[in-house]
């Protein structure tokens, strides 16, 4: 049987980052497209608000995350929310958390190809199967027709990943056109997990957010204010689901650091 050490990978970017760091220690320029990552920036706002808003003591947190943040999300990303839809962490993380809340070892994952890495990562490190679909055709960005594609597959897939804007690619596709391609995937019996870490940084008129098709979504607030280091992100579910992943928060990390998560974003 294979043990858990063969099946916890590290994520690849993060090899690519060292060798970037390294070659910037030597003297070398290095034009950072790898990662997300911010080198040479300082949010000045996040900093003075941290510091503004830092506890006197570094208590923990509850592992769901502090109340004036889960308040906040909900107020401003999704109103028509409850406090128990959602749960706070960093957003790599809540992928795991995430998929661990809507599958069981051996189940089928369906993931976007090309597509962020650590949803392969995770899902092998659950004993998933992996079926991939592609966003391209003919070389051309293209939304496929998911559930013609689910209904012709020889396993029914438990959860789709849906990775719109796509990371590591940019492309966004228009809300109307991945709607149309998943609005009867609930009919058949699969779970949507919508990836939507780049979803406010669309600085055109695009409107991507699929949010009439239940699924659970994660986003990223580190990300957004161009601040990957505070490990910040947060997602929206079911009770069920969210309850899950502040359950796996406690049993890995606990909680997310306290200084940040008493910060009123």
């Amino acid at each position: 049987m294979e043990t858990w050490q063969a099946r916890i990978k590290p994520q690849p970017m993060f090899d690519v980052l060292s060798m970037a760091r390294e070659r910037e220690t030597s003297g070398h320029y290095v034009a950072r497209m790898e990662i997300g990552d911010t080198p040479g920036f300082r949010n000045e706002a996040i900093h003075e608000l941290i510091v503004k808003y830092s506890p006197s003591a570094f208590r923990y947190s509850p592992s769901r995350g502090e109340k004036i943040l889960t308040d906040k999300v909900v107020a401003t990303q999704w109103p028509n929310s409850l406090e128990e839809n959602v749960v706070i962490g960093p957003a790599n993380f809540l992928i795991t958390a995430a998929l661990a809340s809507k599958t069981a070892p051996g189940d089928t994952v369906l993931l976007p190809d090309p597509g962020f890495a650590s949803y392969k990562l995770a899902a092998d490190f659950l004993g998933l199967r992996i079926i991939y679909y592609s966003v391209f055709k003919n070389n051309t960005p293209e939304f496929p027709d998911l559930a013609e594609l689910i209904l012709n597959l020889q396993f029914r897939p438990k959860v789709v990943v849906v990775n719109n804007p796509s990371n590591p690619l940019g492309i966004a596709f228009a809300k109307n056109i991945v709607s149309k391609s998943l609005e009867n995937l609930p009919g058949l019996g699969v779970e949507i997990i919508f990836d939507e870490t780049y979803v406010n940084l669309i600085y055109d008129n695009t409107q991507v957010a699929v949010e009439q098709i239940p699924g659970t979504r994660i986003r990223s607030f580190s990300k957004e204010h161009c601040a990957p280091g505070l490990r910040i992100g947060y997602a929206l579910g079911d009770k069920n689901a969210t309850k899950t992943m502040a359950d796996l928060m406690s049993l890995s990390i606990s909680c997310v650091l306290n200084i940040c998560m008493s910060v009123p974003v």
